[in-house]
């Protein structure tokens, strides 16, 4: 039975290479058809108890879809969702309708810069000469405002920092010590 599912998967795996690839040529239709056979019959040898949905009757239909239409990730309509998903979340997010097309487009386009410029990733950056971060060492205008902010006990300085490459010689920087991560 195990390697019967494994077959199953692998069958299924095989499938969608065919379907999602962006070159489909009309000789492999035919084997696709059999193989998106093969694999509803032995899902239902193997699963019985599970009914099939109405997406693996859409699944039978690929090939004949894929000659009529090319390749089936060309008409995909998932990239559409995910842009939806994002305009609907936005909209909601605004609260206000008032030029609506131009907000949405100016947050669109913020978006793809920050993607475009890579600030959707962390940053990768490196301290080095870390020390305590000793506040009587400082100007009393510099404790006050320390003090103010609420910080927690373990700040430490470092003198150096890596950041993407360029490494930066300056006054002491201040971090905290993460225990989230």
């Amino acid at each position: 039975m195990c390697d019967d599912v494994w077959l199953c998967f692998l069958l299924l795996t095989e499938i969608f290479e065919i379907v999602c690839s962006t070159t489909i040529h009309k000789s492999c239709l035919p084997y696709l058809e059999r193989i998106i056979f093969e694999y509803l019959s032995m899902r239902q040898e193997l699963f019985p108890e599970v009914n099939l949905r109405s997406k693996h009757h859409y699944l039978s239909h690929y090939s004949k879809l894929s000659l009529e239409f090319g390749p089936l990730i060309k008409v995909w309509t998932m990239r559409f969702e995910s842009k939806h998903r994002f305009f609907k979340k936005t909209t909601q997010n605004l609260q206000n309708f008032i030029n609506i097309v131009k907000c949405l487009s100016e947050k669109h386009e913020l978006l793809q810069s920050m993607v475009r410029l890579g600030a959707d990733r962390r940053l990768e950056s490196k301290v080095f000469e870390l020390s305590d971060f000793n506040i009587n060492l400082y100007h009393e205008d510099i404790k006050t405002a320390t003090r103010k902010m609420n910080l927690p006990d373990d700040i430490q300085q470092c003198t150096r920092v890596n950041f993407k490459g360029n490494m930066l010689c300056i006054k002491p920087c201040y971090g905290f010590v993460s225990h989230h991560l």
